[in-house]
């Protein structure tokens, strides 16, 4: 799990989202935690672009913990199953 602004802006950037990372619901830890549902939401739709495998794959690349990410992947991924079904 990403713990550091530095480590969050990595998971933007490793799901093609770095925009997030200068919205400011998202660019402080305080921020991030007092919007958590906007956070996983905007990150649901581009995590629901991968399998479990690839989102993973993309976390190691960006040198992010991967432990308790693998759930968090799984779930985010089920909480948009029309962009998940969309997945070649």
């Amino acid at each position: 799990m990403a713990t550091s602004d530095a480590q969050w802006q990595r998971v933007f950037a490793a799901f093609d989202r770095p925009d997030l990372s200068q919205d400011p619901r998202f660019a402080t830890l305080l921020a991030r935690s007092a919007n958590f549902p906007a956070l996983y939401g905007s990150l649901a739709e581009e995590i629901a672009k991968h399998d479990t495998t690839e989102a993973v794959a993309r976390l190691k690349r960006a040198d992010i913990p991967q432990d308790s990410w693998i759930r968090t992947v799984r779930s985010l991924q089920d909480a948009a199953p029309p962009l998940a079904a969309r997945r070649p």
